[in-house]
């Protein structure tokens, strides 16, 4: 897998945790960077030959498991020139790791990066860097006003990413179901062919987890919905998210792909050190990615069911494991 994708949204195997990467020839787009060093040793790798400048760094909210990476990279790729950096600022915040990121804030300020310490769907509202637009969906402002620690999730920014005037990816961060209720009424179009499902599949706060994963699936459409786990942290996707999903498709007589970054543990008791993942995935070295790190083309606008190597990859896996006798919850309805 060659590490300079000319065109490509990077959504990371980070374990527990979400980080994505819009790349191209210029520069490159960061969206959270997960709680480790993965995103941070693909800017860091040698053999990295892209631009070495961030046009842009959205913080979709203060959780470890989306900002520590951030810090990371930062902090041991200081060659990298960081434009402009939107920060979902959490006045409630008072942790360590957030104040060792307002410390690194203030060095990238002293440098030049313009920080821009609100994040919502009026402000900045639309972001486009080289034809790649990012729209800011989600928290309204007025939520900004009454946003506490207790809500950090619920308004978490929802991000969908469009190329070519098509909406490709939908990235909600770690929404619950008062978030979604507020995005559905607002009108805004939240059809993507990428989902990045939101708390990594976990419960959306007191809501039902199916009635929250068919309300999200039924407005955004997608043709493939991802899931950023951990192997080793909670019992991430919820069987109940999945079987609503895949009941979607199925009354509508088509097939959503399903991936997860990790392999939970819930779908095999081993992991499989062999398998040929991107070298940017956090389980790789141990055997606990499923899909690993994937790389979407936004290149050219792709043909009518076509999906990346890395979701083949995945799907033939998933097959090894129906064979084998394992019970992987993507294939379950």
């Amino acid at each position: 897998m060659s590490p300079d994708p000319p065109d490509d949204l990077i959504v990371f195997d980070v374990g527990h945790g979400n980080a994505a990467v819009y790349h191209c020839s210029s520069g490159c787009v960061v969206i959270d960077a997960g709680p480790d060093s993965t995103v941070s040793g693909f800017f860091g790798d040698p053999s990295f030959t892209g631009a070495r400048y961030l046009a842009a760094v959205f913080i979709s909210h203060g959780d470890e498991d989306h900002l520590r990476g951030i810090l990371r990279l930062f902090e041991n790729n200081t060659d990298l020139v960081v434009g402009t950096i939107f920060v979902n600022p959490e006045q409630q915040r008072a942790t360590a790791l957030w104040q060792s990121f307002s410390d690194e804030i203030r060095r990238l300020e002293a440098s030049g990066t313009t920080i821009v310490t609100t994040l919502t769907r009026s402000f900045p509202g639309h972001y486009e860097y080289r034809g790649c637009e990012f729209e800011v969906l989600s928290p309204p402002p007025a939520a900004v006003l009454t946003a506490n620690r207790a809500s950090a999730n619920r308004w978490s920014a929802v991000i969908r990413i469009s190329k070519y005037g098509t909406p490709f990816a939908l990235l909600t961060a770690d929404i619950d179901r008062p978030a979604l209720m507020e995005l559905l009424e607002s009108g805004k179009d939240l059809t993507a062919d990428y989902l990045i499902f939101p708390h990594h599949g976990g419960h959306p706060g007191g809501a039902d987890p199916a009635t929250f994963a068919r309300d999200l699936v039924l407005a955004v459409r997608p043709n493939t919905v991802l899931f950023s786990i951990g192997r080793d942290r909670f019992d991430n996707p919820l069987p109940s998210i999945i079987r609503a999903v895949n009941s979607i498709a199925q009354r509508r007589h088509t097939r959503t792909n399903i991936a997860c970054t990790q392999l939970a543990r819930a779908c095999s008791a081993r992991s499989y050190p062999d398998r040929d993942v991107s070298l940017y995935s956090a389980g790789a070295s141990s055997g606990n990615s499923c899909s690993g790190t994937l790389h979407l083309s936004l290149q050219s606008p792709p043909p009518p069911g076509r999906i990346p190597v890395e979701l083949v990859r995945h799907s033939s896996f998933v097959d090894l494991l129906v064979a084998s006798n394992e019970h992987p919850r993507c294939r379950s309805s």
